[in-house]
């Protein structure tokens, strides 16, 4: 008797759309401005999240500039709607091409993998600012949290 293997692509198509959803999640967090005047911290990983709220308004502040600053995250918003409409553009085209599929999905990931390793550079520019007490206050902060 044959194993029929009919249920494998659309096991990858829904893998796939969580993949989408969750890479969609973290990318808008990464974008989103929540900065000064707008409702709360900077948006980003949550790694970059708490390092902020760690921070006293001087530092936060400064990091914040940074990360306005930043000519990748600036137009990283747009980098991510420009992937994000080729992943529309293949994924309704017909008859549909997997490998196109994979090289969209790549690219994406490839423009947020960047933006997330220049937020974290920004954490890492700020840290290596501070005086060693801070550094310590920041890290019980962040001791605290975790539990």
């Amino acid at each position: 008797m044959a194993v029929s293997r009919n249920w494998t692509k659309p096991a990858l198509a829904v893998s796939l759309a969580i993949n989408l959803l969750v890479a969609g999640a973290v990318g808008g967090a990464l974008l989103t401005d929540r900065g000064p005047g707008r409702g709360g911290p900077t948006g980003g990983p949550p790694e970059l999240r708490s390092f902020e709220r760690g921070l006293e308004p001087e530092r936060r502040d400064a990091l914040r500039a940074r990360l306005r600053e930043d000519p990748a995250l600036r137009g990283g918003r747009a980098r991510l709607r420009a992937t994000r409409g080729e992943l529309v553009s293949v994924l309704r085209a017909e008859p549909f091409d997997a490998d196109a599929f994979r090289a969209a999905l790549s690219a994406q990931r490839a423009v947020q993998t960047e933006l997330v390793t220049r937020a974290l550079e920004a954490m890492v520019l700020t840290a290596q600012e501070m005086a060693p007490n801070e550094r310590a206050a920041l890290a019980d902060v962040l001791a605290r949290r975790r539990r």
